[in-house]
């Protein structure tokens, strides 16, 4: 997950790390209209150009028929 917060432009917090999280917040709360808008579209068309739907359908679905094959074994 981290690469790809990276690649599109997000942060990313240290677990646990409070001081991290409400940094990061306040300065993403930080950031004009307009410099958020070219954020939100920089991270649109990275995800469109670099993981289509279909994949995301693909990796989902085996997710799910992977916790309903482990959860017969209950």
């Amino acid at each position: 997950m981290a690469p790809i917060l990276r690649s599109c432009g997000g942060s990313i917090c240290q677990p646990g790390d409070d001081a991290d999280i409400s940094t990061k917040l306040i300065a993403l709360l930080e950031i004009d209209s307009d410099e958020l808008k070219k954020k939100g579209a920089f991270g649109y068309e990275y995800l469109c150009n670099q993981h289509a739907i279909e994949d995301f359908q693909k990796n989902y679905l085996s997710l799910i028929n992977t916790m309903l094959i482990s959860n017969r074994g209950e």
